[in-house]
């Protein structure tokens, strides 16, 4: 019997000897250097790793670990590279549901769909008290989703931030969302003055120039450049207090076409109520008003200059006609082109 024991004793002591040497090399992330993303048009900035991707659209800013993990995330699906990204965003809060409510809704909804979901938890972000949580999912029995999301509320300005990764990728790079953290800011925006309709576009107008062209727009509204999607070489969004009241550019090439037949090309994707013509930089051009859905009423220009479709699209809450439609007509006619 006391040989068994010493046995044993012995085969376990040889074990633990020899686990150090069967273990995998611990893995570690390596970044070369950081970068500072710093937008005045958004009005956020933090850093994030030398080399990563970065896109940006109307609904915030996306960093991404390698460029073949965008389309993971977009489709979830199981296969392919494991990787992670960080998404920042500023919206304006909907005044019917609260900060608390919003973020137990977000919470809820992530729990009915099936992800493991920790408890809220205070946090601040970028300097404001809010709330986090951290949620996990599993595509398949091998590929798992991992979450930090972190919320916070200042005036009506609703700041959020959020860290995502596959398998292994989450946790090992985990210490970036930290740094990200760390140097996260949102620019306050321009008081407005006391008493004024947020809804309700301003009188007075900002500059916007790039290398492609200069525009004034109401200085209450936001202006976002997200990715241009192809066959499109920029784009341009201009957006206020309401979401369905706003202005979008694209800037395409004309591979040789004239106006008449841009619009003979476009026409059908647009069904016309009515047909006009204006003047900007120069240039005759022409519309064509439209109503997508019930109670929104849109707008397309069409100007071609310089080799390149310049199309101009704008919509607006049709009961209030007449506080957008001359806004955004000044809009359009302030452009010229680079």
């Amino acid at each position: 019997m006391h040989r068994k024991i010493l046995k044993s004793v012995l085969m376990s002591l040889l074990i633990m000897l020899l686990l150090p040497a069967c273990e995998k090399k611990a893995e570690v992330v390596t970044i070369s250097g950081w970068e500072k993303f710093d937008d005045f048009m958004s009005k956020i900035s933090f850093t994030y790793p030398r080399g990563w991707t970065l896109t940006q659209d109307q609904t915030g800013v996306m960093v991404y670990s390698v460029p073949e993990i965008v389309s993971r995330f977009t489709d979830l699906t199981p296969t392919g590279p494991d990787g992670v990204r960080l998404v920042v965003s500023r919206i304006r809060m909907d005044s019917l549901m609260s900060f608390d409510q919003y973020v137990e809704k977000i919470r809820d909804d992530l729990s009915v769909s099936g992800y493991d979901v920790k408890p809220i938890e205070e946090k601040t972000l970028a300097g404001v008290p809010g709330k986090s949580f951290e949620c996990s999912g599993y595509l398949d029995n091998r590929n798992k989703l991992s979450s930090t999301r972190l919320f916070a509320l200042k005036d009506t300005l609703l700041y959020t931030a959020s860290y995502d990764g596959f398998n292994k990728a989450y946790a090992l790079n985990k210490f970036v969302l930290d740094t990200m953290l760390s140097t996260l800011k949102f620019t306050e925006a321009a008081p407005k003055v006391v008493g004024d309709d947020p809804a309700m576009p301003s009188s007075n107008f900002a500059p916007f120039s790039n290398s492609y062209l200069s525009l004034m727009y109401p200085d209450n509204f936001d202006l976002a450049t997200p990715a241009a999607k192809a066959p499109a070489e920029f784009s341009l969004d201009i957006r206020g207090y309401r979401q369905d009241s706003n202005v979008h550019l694209d800037i395409i090439p004309a591979k040789g076409l004239s106006l008449e037949k841009v619009v003979e090309q476009n026409s059908k994707n647009y069904k016309a109520v009515s047909k006009g013509s204006v003047n900007i930089d120069g240039v005759n051009t022409t519309y064509l008003d439209y109503r997508p859905v019930r109670e929104i009423n849109s707008r397309v220009y069409f100007l071609v200059k310089n080799d390149r479709i310049y199309r101009v699209i704008f919509n607006y809450y049709a009961p209030m006609k007449e506080k957008y439609i001359s806004t955004f007509e000044k809009v359009v006619t302030s452009i010229k082109v680079k």
